[in-house]
């Protein structure tokens, strides 16, 4: 299933996935906003990591695995420190098959991977 398809999958349903991609223009990602303002007080991070572990189990609800969070595929919603932050990117996403291990090819970006 292509990206697009599964995206518009999450059109009516979730606030926490992005529902066009043209809408990031403006956006600034986690890793940009980490870089520009440093360390996140802990109850920041703790609010935008249970908004993020929101996003990934509602895709798992609906047998999708996204395959390639980091924090470039996390954007806000707006400039206001308390924006709420979305998940983008499906170009790795696949649907999991029910008792199928998802396989790594085409996964996760040779920075944002984890060393085997």
């Amino acid at each position: 299933m292509q990206a697009s398809a599964i995206l518009a999958q999450f059109w009516r349903n979730s606030g926490a996935i992005l529902r066009n991609y043209s809408d990031t223009a403006s956006c600034s990602d986690l890793f940009d906003r980490i870089e520009r303002l440093g360390p996140f007080a802990e109850e920041h991070a703790a609010a935008l990591t249970a908004q993020v572990a929101a996003a990934v189990a509602y895709l798992h609800e609906k047998r999708i695995v996204h395959r390639d969070l980091k924090p470039d595929n996390l954007v806000f919603e707006s400039s206001l420190p308390d924006s709420p932050i979305k998940l983008i990117d499906f170009g790795c996403a696949r649907r999991a098959q029910l008792g199928r291990a998802t396989r790594r090819r085409n996964s996760a970006a040779p920075f944002g991977a984890i060393p085997s």
